[in-house]
């Protein structure tokens, strides 16, 4: 978001997690609770969605929404090579895609069509200098990406980006893409990694939202020295639990 004092970040992961910054402060609401873009309609009478809503945007366009639009795709076409894989998971069908798999691929376009729908409603309502991709999806790269970018274009949501600088290519004219993905079981953390490089690297301000960030010792330290350098930190929690306990 460097260079834009209006921009929004949207991640693909679990769930969909998202930050608004307008003016160069971020939007939370009057009660903190503000942002819930993930939770907004897409499809009325939809999936049934963990908030008590139905068709929320991010039953069909997280890693995890994809997971099970990938498992489904498999119960109805056992003939697709994606029956051969053990572990299902975001990769799954854009690998299968790869391989010119049909059943993939109609997986794929149908997932990004889901992505550019709710992209486009962010786009109408926000009007942001920059929209900015995440999640462990966004390392799908280029092909991703136009494709994303081609379904937005289609329904024309955003002439207003001819008077962007056009810094960035990514998703629209003017975006970038910080993909990174991590899991429990990997040796190495990634995701903490991520976050304690941009805590020492911040010169004005970092604003955390997602609802998994473990403070640890080390990142608690990092915290702390940002603050003390006269950085604006501050970690923004979901009013909207992804999973109730």
């Amino acid at each position: 978001g460097s260079k834009a004092d209006s921009f929004i970040c949207i991640t693909l992961g679990t769930g969909i997690g998202s930050g608004i910054i307008i003016n160069g402060k971020i939007y939370n609401g009057f009660n903190g609770a503000g942002g819930e873009i993930g939770h907004t309609t897409l499809i009325k009478d939809g999936v049934q969605c963990s908030c008590g809503r139905k068709g929320c945007w991010e039953k069909y366009a997280s890693a995890t929404a994809l997971v099970s639009q990938t498992k489904a795709a498999i119960k109805n076409n056992p003939e697709s090579i994606m029956s051969k894989e053990t572990v299902i998971n975001g990769q799954t069908a854009f690998r299968a895609a790869d391989k010119g798999d049909e059943t993939a691929l109609k997986v794929v376009e149908k997932y990004i069509e889901y992505v550019a729908e709710g992209l486009g409603n962010v786009i109408n309502i926000f009007q942001p200098k920059k929209v900015v991709i995440g999640g462990g999806i966004s390392r799908e790269g280029e092909p991703f990406i136009s494709r994303v970018r081609e379904f937005v274009y289609k329904y024309d949501y955003n002439k207003y980006l001819d008077a962007t600088d056009g810094t960035y290519k990514a998703v629209m004219k003017d975006c970038y893409v910080q993909p990174y993905s991590d899991n429990p079981l990997g040796q190495d953390r990634i995701g903490e990694d991520v976050y304690l490089n941009i805590l020492k690297n911040a010169k004005d301000y970092v604003y955390i939202t997602t609802p998994y960030l473990i403070i640890t010792d080390e990142m608690e330290r990092e915290l702390r020295l940002a603050v003390k350098r006269g950085v604006d930190v501050r970690i923004v929690t979901p009013g909207i639990p992804d999973k109730k306990l």
